[in-house]
C-alpha cells in the first residue's frame, strides 16, 4: 500500500530540489522518497535497543 503526503517548501527550497533533480536526471518526487528513507535508516540505526517496530511503525521505548 501508497499513501500521499504532501510537503510544503519554500521557493528557495523548491527550486534548489529542482534543479538538482534536473543535474541528476531525476524527479523532485523520487528526490525526496530518497531523502526520506535514508533518514529513516540513519535515524533506526541510532535508536535504543528497546525499539518496537512491529508493523512498520516505530514506537519508542524510554530507558530511564
Amino acid at each position: 500500500m501508497t499513501t500521499t503526503v504532501g510537503v510544503i517548501l519554500d521557493d528557495e527550497t523548491r527550486d534548489r530540489l529542482k534543479n538538482l533533480g534536473e543535474v541528476k536526471q531525476r524527479s523532485v518526487h523520487w528526490l525526496m522518497r530518497e531523502a526520506i528513507q535514508d533518514y529513516i535508516e540513519k535515524e533506526e540505526k541510532r535508536m535504543p535497543l528497546g525499539l518496537n517496530t512491529s508493523n512498520r511503525g516505530l514506537v519508542w521505548i524510554m530507558m530511564l
